[in-house]
């Protein structure tokens, strides 16, 4: 079906037993998929390089409304223009994003460093409690994102409330163990402890 979608359209034209695709007349690269469920879609169509058609959900209506998803797809057919693959784009972006979201302290403490303490320390379950305590604020950063200015802000706030440098450093050096242990692991490139020296 094609027509200009408008907030009334859609109010006026609902999916029965089978779905159906309004395609825009205003951005005919746009296109509403209604399901017979009653869930409607926005979907950019577009072919870059000569290769087949593709297509690319830019969101759910309500949630984006007819004037954001043309903007979106006019963003999108703009980058198109620019022979950029959107679709392969918005993948790499999502699969990074779940590779930061894995790669937080809790997940990689929880996945890999708490099963090789398990097997090789007697007082894991201690020294992994003490870090997600110590380091609560930090669980679900990337461990990308812990760096040294990081570390010497955490250090200079212990230092003002009062503790005692000996036990700073053994803190800290709970966390450079799982930190040590990422680098073996290749989950960051690089220890953030490098150039720190102790309290």
């Amino acid at each position: 079906m094609f027509a200009k979608i408008t907030q009334a359209l859609i109010a006026s034209t609902q999916a029965q037993t089978t779905d159906l695709t309004v395609v825009d007349t205003v951005s005919p690269c746009l296109e509403l998929r209604m399901r017979h469920t009653g869930a409607k879609t926005w979907v950019f169509r577009y072919r870059v390089n000569g290769r087949p058609q593709q297509r690319l959900k830019l969101g759910k209506f309500p949630g984006l409304t007819v004037a954001q998803a043309r903007e979106l797809a006019l963003f999108a057919a703009a980058d198109v223009a620019k022979g950029i693959d959107v679709r392969t784009r918005q993948k790499e972006t999502r699969a990074t994003a779940d590779r930061e979201r894995a790669s937080t302290l809790v997940k990689f403490i929880e996945q890999q460093y708490e099963p090789w303490a398990i097997a090789n320390l007697h007082t894991w379950k201690t020294q992994i409690n003490r870090i997600k305590l110590d380091f609560a604020t930090w669980l679900e950063k990337p461990m990308m994102s812990i760096d040294e200015p990081l570390i010497e802000k955490w250090r200079a706030e212990r230092k003002e409330s009062g503790t005692q440098p000996v036990t700073i450093n053994r803190k800290l050096q709970r966390l450079h163990a799982v930190l040590a242990k990422a680098v073996d692991r290749k989950a960051i490139s690089r220890h953030p402890f490098a150039g720190l020296k102790p309290c």
